[in-house]
């Protein structure tokens, strides 16, 4: 049967599938039949009755149901539809397909090319301890990395970097697979395996056999008394090159070793054990600038931020002295994070500046990814959205291209994290789930944690709290098995943020306490991000005031505010803690002070300015010019983000207490959005009530809200519990006083 082609898709009726060039779309069992039968009948508009009996198979479903199916079908397909160019609405009647149809057979999906490979890198793998000395055990993964540091710090070749190598490593396979799999997966040239064994005097061995893609094999064996030897001899064996480091630096015995198992603990994610290392190397070697980048990046992951910047600043200085290009490259991305963390944005951005050309010539390393990645997380914490993407798609391009499986997963979950900013939801979370299948095929905890977390965040933009809390808790336990304190932070306030939304004030409480007690154990500077302490008195604040504490809280909320203001850490978050302290302030009646927040909102942030501007209008009285506003957005942009889905309910509630300002279908329009993004949020849940009671449906409605109480057990919400008695009594639901999402909880 001849496959269906509009625009760039292509519909193979017989295998049920939807296809954009080589890229399959998914969909829905229930969208993908509506598609069909829209394009079955696209001669005529098919009305909504007729679809809900073909395709659902009854009349007794809501049309929001059917709503939200073509809403879903859209997003698949791209089409707008406020001017859709493939599934057309006529208001009253029914939905038409617009598409140009063609029938013809399917071509073969065209391969997608592969991004061009840099030069070919030498790949070691983990070696085989065959010494039967379990205090050798370090070095199964430790010698490698240590020569791979010294055979690069030539730069006569380049050497895939350890973590990479066993993020992709299949080490159950046979060897010959191994390696072919590692080829293809890295764009490595040699691969190298090696056993570490003694011979009959009792000296270390390390046999070598460097396994190249004609099936032509080198085999070559190394002798010395103890690890740090036989590295450097091997190191000479593979580069044929007579020294790795300066002769007039020489790294002695104790200090390789301690490199090499330190080396060994990064790559288990076991910081707190590189650091002890790590800072006996820096006493026997203070010189090193490979220990000092090495000590920084490890003290970085550690939260302890101002020693990290102190080896990171000496590692540049000692780097500028030498002719090694990857060494300065590196100890200036390291200078350049460890300013990210601690909140000097302007700092980060100059190092990064300088350094971008030289990190750029590095062709074929990881240096150009992580460069465009730092760069990419830094422009999103200074809220530069468009920059942050162009850079953020740079480094998934460059990190595919030097076939760092770990790379790209990072690069994914950050892209993820300003489309999120974005309200891009539906590309974050496709590129999300793109990071979960390269993450399948590596074995970093790390990486695993940051996926959780980045799926946390947009579940909890979606209102989906159970999932946002169970992987923001699951995402908080990695990072503290792992050391990592910055990502265990954001990890344990994304968990209370969804814990307060969901209504869960006393976890939200007891995971504050927690907080608080680390907090207090630390310096000013040396929180795991900076200010963290007064974000958290936000959140401390916020549940006093949900509890009825209003004007206590609110006062202290206005002073924390003026201190985050200059905050650059939370510069994306800043805009939601202002829109809250602002509907407090109207919930008070203090409309002035809520214009003067206003007034100093960053002219970025369209959508909370605009949903300000509406809830000002209410307070003035002015509900007609509050529901012009609060349409624009909802227009103007795709609904995903936390004040967009906001908007969509406030829109909602507003055109069922003023029905003549609207057709309604609209409303329904509007329906439909609430049952795709706000499954779990309280003041979703009102607003389906009142809307089921509209349709005739109290009793429906009356169980929602109970349900709703339920769900709030620990936070006392008094507008729902009105609504739950105008409910239950048949009078006029409640209006609230500002916008229903701040109001709910007045």
């Amino acid at each position: 049967m001849p496959a269906l082609h509009f625009g760039p898709f292509v519909v193979r009726r017989q295998a049920r599938e939807l296809w954009r060039a080589d890229q399959r779309v998914v969909l829905q069992r229930q969208s993908f039949e509506l598609l069909l039968y829209l394009m079955d009948h696209a001669e005529r508009v098919v009305p909504k009755e007729e679809l809900l009996t073909q395709v659902w198979g009854t009349v007794h479903v809501s049309e929001s149901v059917l709503a939200r199916a073509v809403m879903k079908l859209r997003r698949a397909l791209g089409d707008d539809g406020r001017e859709p160019t493939v599934v057309r609405t006529v208001h009253g009647v029914g939905y038409r397909f617009v598409a140009a149809i063609s029938h013809q057979a399917a071509p073969a999906p065209a391969a997608s090319p592969s991004p061009a490979a840099g030069p070919a890198l030498l790949g070691l793998l983990p070696l085989s301890n065959d010494t039967g000395d379990a205090s050798l055990a370090w070095a199964v993964h430790g010698l490698p990395a240590l020569i791979g540091h010294l055979v690069s710090a030539q730069g006569q070749m380049q050497v895939a970097d350890a973590q990479q190598v066993a993020s992709a490593d299949q080490p159950q396979w046979a060897l010959t697979e191994r390696c072919q799999h590692l080829r293809e997966m890295l764009g490595l040239g040699d691969v190298v395996s090696s056993r570490l064994h003694r011979v009959s005097s009792g000296m270390l061995a390390l046999s070598m056999t460097v396994h190249r893609a004609g099936l032509t094999t080198l085999q070559g064996l190394v002798e010395g008394p103890d690890v740090a030897e036989l590295a450097r001899r091997a190191m000479q064996w593979l580069s044929k090159y007579p020294a790795a480091i300066d002769a007039t630096q020489p790294l002695s015995t104790e200090v390789l070793e301690l490199l090499a198992r330190a080396a060994n603990a990064m790559q288990a994610d076991h910081y707190r054990t590189a650091h002890s290392l790590l800072e006996q190397a820096a006493k026997l070697a203070p010189d090193a600038v490979l220990v000092h980048v090495e000590l920084a990046d490890v003290l970085r992951r550690l939260g302890s931020y101002r020693e990290a910047l102190q080896h990171a600043v000496l590692g540049r200085s000692l780097a500028e002295r030498s002719q090694d290009a990857t060494l300065q490259v590196r100890a200036r991305f390291m200078q350049a994070s460890v300013a990210q963390v601690m909140g000097d944005l302007a700092g980060a951005r100059r190092s990064l500046d300088e350094g971008r050309e030289m990190a750029m010539r590095l062709q074929g390393t990881v240096w150009p990814a992580r460069w465009a990645l730092l760069s990419g997380s830094v422009a999103h914490f200074q809220h530069e959205l468009p920059f942050a993407t162009q850079e953020l798609e740079s480094a998934v391009v460059l990190a595919a291209s030097s076939r760092d499986l770990v790379l790209q997963v990072r690069a994914r979950c950050h892209l993820a994290g300003v489309l999120q900013s974005r309200g891009m939801l539906t590309q974050a979370m496709t590129t999300l789930e793109r990071a979960q299948k390269l993450l399948a095929r590596t074995h970093s905890e790390i990486l695993e944690g940051s996926v959780l977390l980045a799926l946390s965040s947009i579940h909890t933009e979606r209102k989906s709290f159970n999932f946002a809390i169970a992987q923001a808790r699951q995402a908080w336990a990695v990072f503290e098995t792992t050391g990592s304190a910055y990502l265990a932070c954001l990890a344990a306030f994304n968990h209370i943020e969804a814990l307060i939304y969901a209504g869960a004030l006393n976890a939200a409480n007891a995971e504050i306490d927690r907080l608080d007690q680390r907090f207090s154990a630390r310096g000013a500077t040396e929180l795991p991000i900076p200010q963290a302490d007064d974000f958290l008195g936000f959140w401390w604040e916020e549940i006093a005031w949900r509890r009825g504490h209003h004007e206590t809280s609110l006062q202290a909320q206005r002073g924390l505010l003026a201190r985050l203001s200059s905050c650059d850490a939370f510069r994306t978050n800043f805009h939601e803690l202002q829109s809250r302290v602002a509907a407090h302030l109207l919930s008070q009646g203090l409309v002035d002070a809520a214009s003067e927040i206003r007034r100093a909102m960053d002219v970025r942030d369209r959508m909370a300015g605009g949903r300000l501007d509406a809830a000002l209008a209410l307070a003035r009285g002015e509900p007609l010019a509050c529901i012009d506003g609060l349409e624009r957005l909802w227009r103007e942009e795709e609904p995903g983000n936390m004040m967009s889905i906001d908007t969509v309910m406030d829109l909602a509630w507003l055109l069922m207490s003023h029905p003549e300002a609207r057709p309604a279908a609209v409303l329904e329009r509007l329906m439909a959005d609430v049952e795709d993004y706000a499954d779990e949020y309280l003041p979703a849940v009102v607003v389906r009530a009142r809307f089921m009671a509209l349709q005739g449906d109290v009793a429906g409605a009356e169980a929602a809200l109970r349900r709703g109480v339920t769900q709030a057990q620990d936070a006392p919400v008094p507008w729902l519990h009105r609504s739950l008695a105008a409910c239950v009594a048949k009078q006029p639901w409640p209006e609230p006083k500002g916008l229903i999402s701040h109001s709910l909880w007045d």
